[in-house]
């Protein structure tokens, strides 16, 4: 019954998400859209517009996660009658975190949009946890597909937005800072979050992170192409870190294969 009652619930917080987000695109939410205000608070770590595509597979993949939850019938601890009781509702907040956030950035509550993109950061670590993903060998396809690929995107991605979000919330509070300063802490962030790839890739042979970091960084780099300066600086570099976790990538697969 109370995995019943978990399920139900994964699913209306997946409708209540998918729902904020169409009134995001299609109102647009407080009168902006996503990429207006990414405009508004452009720092140097703002990846170019169509790396955010990424969220279709974000989305595809929790739709599938919620599906799979209600047809999987396979037993013992790699079942869903194992697995969603052990994320218990972390789940579900999820969605409202991403949810709250919509609303926090389009109503132009940085500050707010901020502490919710950390809460949701959190959830999926706990998620990720609980799920062990990378913990076992000897995992079903459909387990992998279904289950722990969903949450190795999003983490992925959520982990390089808190970034971009807390550098968009300097700006929104007039933190001045020079060109040169702002180039050299975003190449720090992004070897930050290379090492983060690194450190998943190793401990928990998740290539899918190292994936995504390597696309947000590919993102930023071809962001920054059109200026001699900033192409030196930022899209230059970004491009061969990205390049170095897609290599990261290609090796935590191999070994897999290899192993």
């Amino acid at each position: 019954m109370k995995n019943r009652i978990f399920k139900w619930g994964n699913a209306i917080a997946l409708a209540i998400m998918f729902y904020v987000t169409y009134l995001s695109l299609a109102l647009p939410l407080g009168g902006r859209t996503t990429a207006e205000l990414s405009d508004m608070y452009v720092s140097f770590f703002t990846p170019a517009g169509f790396t955010f595509m990424i969220w279709n597979i974000i989305y595809l993949g929790l739709l599938a996660f919620v599906l799979h939850s209600f047809l999987d019938r396979s037993k013992g601890e790699f079942g869903a009658a194992h697995f969603i009781p052990g994320i218990g509702w972390l789940f579900a907040l999820s969605c409202l975190l991403n949810a709250g956030w919509l609303f926090a950035w389009h109503y132009n509550v940085i500050w707010l949009s901020v502490l919710i993109m950390l809460s949701l950061l959190y959830v999926l670590i706990r998620i990720y946890q609980k799920l062990e993903i990378g913990k076992h060998q000897h995992v079903s396809w459909k387990r992998k597909l279904f289950v722990h690929a969903p949450f190795q995107f999003y983490l992925g991605w959520i982990s390089v937005a808190t970034v971009a979000n807390l550098s968009a919330f300097f700006i929104s509070i007039g933190l001045v800072m020079t060109n040169t300063l702002q180039q050299t802490i975003a190449g720090i962030l992004m070897i930050v979050v290379l090492y983060l790839a690194n450190r998943m890739s190793r401990a928990r042979r998740d290539a899918i992170y190292a994936i995504v970091i390597s696309w947000a960084l590919f993102g930023i780099g071809m962001k920054y192409l059109d200026d001699i300066r900033e192409t030196v600086w930022i899209g230059a570099p970004a491009i061969l870190l990205s390049i170095v976790a897609l290599v990261l990538a290609v090796f935590t697969i191999r070994k897999k294969v290899v192993g």
